[in-house]
């Protein structure tokens, strides 16, 4: 499966380490299963994503409010009974992304990324602990227009988000902390169709 941009670039803030960038580690969640047909999804979609509550007070990337953008790519989509499984690609850029599976049944489409992330000393950047906690993001996604040309196409979607993650033992031991040690984001989601960046020019 192709290396994706997803799911999450975390920017966690530790009192006494901050996170790294993810490991992620993927798994897939099922949704109901309906045998209607679905809006196609495939292609590159533009996916951004609004804090609505968070109790990880001190990362203003969590804050409520705080936007941040992923570029999502669905591919390999199969449907043969009406639910369709596939390939999802999710990243800050489309050049950087990391992939995971997908479910979706009556147009709505779930996946998840696990994973951990290294605890960081804030004020060198070095690593303190690695693999200092661990996260999980679960996104459910529903087609909410259809493409006003061909009505089979959807057009934009929309959902949620939970992003959870927690320091490990390990870390607190090692000096880092952070209250609540288990912390919890989540988000509200809107997509547009997105193109394919064009590959950079042979020199």
């Amino acid at each position: 499966m192709r290396r994706l941009l997803l799911a999450v670039a975390v920017l966690t803030v530790l009192t006494a380490c901050s996170g790294g960038e993810p490991a992620p580690l993927p798994t897939t969640s099922a949704s109901a299963v309906s045998q209607e047909a679905q809006a196609t999804i495939d292609g590159e979609w533009v996916l951004t994503r609004t804090v609505t509550a968070s109790d990880d007070l001190n990362n203003l990337a969590h804050a409520v409010g705080a936007v941040s953008v992923r570029y999502v790519q669905f591919g390999d989509v199969s449907c043969p009974v009406g639910a369709c499984t596939g390939a999802v690609l999710s990243g800050p850029t489309q050049g950087v992304r990391d992939s995971t599976t997908f479910n979706s049944s009556a147009d709505t489409i779930s996946y998840d990324f696990t994973g951990s992330i290294n605890c960081l000393r804030q004020d060198t950047g070095a690593v303190l602990v690695p693999h200092g906690y661990t996260f999980s993001a679960h996104v459910e996604l529903t087609v909410a227009s259809a493409d006003a040309a061909d009505p089979t196409k959807a057009a934009t979607l929309t959902g949620t988000l939970t992003y959870t993650d927690t320091v490990t033992n390990e870390a607190l031991a090692a000096g880092c902390s952070r209250e609540p040690v288990t912390a919890t984001t989540e988000y509200a989601l809107t997509a547009v169709r997105g193109a394919l960046a064009a590959a950079p020019a042979t020199p």
